[in-house]
C-alpha cells in the first residue's frame, strides 16, 4: 500500500468537499441572507393595517376590557423640531394587565391606517411592563428620531400596543390612543 503524505491526504479531502458541498453551501447562504433580510418598503407601500370600520368594532372591544392608551397633549405642533409624545396606559380592568415595550406609530390616510416605518436601527427592550388594577403607566415617545420620514404631515396619528390581562390566555385586542400633529 503506497504512502500518502497528510498535507496530501489533506489536500483530497478538501477537494473532495469543495466538490460536493461547495453548492450546497452557497445556496443555504444565499437563501439564509434573502430570508433574514428586513422587508423593503417606501412611504406608498405601507401596508394598511386596518379600515375606519374594523377600528370602530375592535375600539368596542376595547372599552369593555377598560384598558386605554391617552395622549397628552392630544395635538403637536410641527413647528418644533423634536416632537416628543407623551402618553398613558390606564388599567381600569380588575385583572393586572401585561405588555411589552414595543409599539406601532400609525397615520391616518382617508379611512384607512397606515403604519409609519421607523428608522433602521430602531429596536425594543425586551420588556414585560406589568400595570395592576386602576393604575397607570406614563411613558414618552421621541417620535422626530424614531421615524424614518423626518418631514411629518399634518394629520391623525395614532399610538399601538398589544396588551394582555393577566386571567386571559392569549393577546387582547391591540388598543391605540390618537392625536394629531399640525
Amino acid at each position: 500500500m503506497p504512502k500518502f503524505s497528510l498535507s496530501y491526504y489533506n489536500n483530497m479531502v478538501m477537494k473532495k468537499i469543495r466538490k460536493n458541498s461547495f453548492p450546497k453551501f452557497v445556496l443555504l447562504c444565499g437563501v439564509l441572507s434573502v430570508g433574514c433580510q428586513p422587508p423593503k418598503s417606501d412611504k406608498n407601500s405601507n401596508i394598511i393595517k386596518q379600515d375606519a370600520v374594523t377600528d370602530k368594532l375592535v375600539n368596542r372591544n376595547i372599552a369593555n376590557m377598560e384598558v386605554k392608551i391617552s395622549v397628552n397633549p392630544e395635538i403637536y405642533s410641527l413647528a418644533e423640531n423634536e416632537i416628543t409624545i407623551n402618553y398613558r396606559l390606564t388599567n381600569n380592568s380588575s385583572s393586572a394587565v401585561l405588555f411589552g415595550s414595543a409599539f406601532t406609530i400609525e397615520k391616518q390616510y382617508e379611512t384607512a391606517w397606515a403604519e409609519e416605518p421607523f428608522i433602521d436601527t430602531m429596536g425594543f427592550e425586551d420588556i414585560l411592563y406589568s400595570t395592576e388594577p386602576k393604575e397607570s403607566k406614563d411613558f414618552q415617545i421621541p417620535l422626530t428620531k424614531l421615524l424614518k420620514n423626518k418631514k411629518l404631515s399634518p394629520g391623525t396619528y395614532r399610538i399601538g400596543k398589544k396588551v394582555r390581562l393577566v386571567d386571559q390566555k392569549k393577546d387582547s385586542p391591540q388598543i391605540f390612543g390618537q392625536f394629531e400633529l399640525k
